[in-house]
């Protein structure tokens, strides 16, 4: 399955509140690129907010976990804020390791680490907090 994207504007009367771009499917390396493509130029647009509604999606690799970084730091860089919704307990667990980690490398691969992020995941979906 891949990933799909749908953007939607928020609204309150006639003044634009956020951008919210919902992602259904894995976030990982061959799925980033649809991401990319759509998620890029809204940044570069400049809204003030932008709410990533991870609901749908099932697995994020540290790729998928960088893109969220990147974009939130690409946000802020302009003066925009951007925030996560609705992860599910696997993704939002990933997403909690990956911003622990120290800047230096933890991992001797990135398909370790990716392996390693697969497992934590699956343990949590099984009801073991990991």
């Amino acid at each position: 399955m891949g990933l799909t994207v749908e953007v939607a504007a928020r609204t309150q009367g006639d003044v634009h509140v956020s951008t919210v771009v919902k992602l259904t499917g894995p976030l990982e390396p061959a799925t980033l690129p649809v991401a990319e493509k759509a998620v890029r130029p809204l940044v570069a647009a400049g809204p003030k907010v932008l709410v990533f509604d991870l609901s749908g999606v099932d697995f994020v690799s540290s790729t998928g976990v960088g893109f969220l970084i990147s974009m939130k730091a690409a946000m802020e860089k302009r003066g925009g804020a951007c925030f996560i919704s609705s992860p599910r307990p696997p993704v939002r667990r990933a997403i909690e390791i990956m911003r622990a980690l120290p800047d230096a490398a933890v991992f001797g691969s990135v398909a370790e680490l990716d392996a390693y992020l697969a497992e934590i995941q699956r343990k949590v979906e099984e009801g073991d907090d990991a």
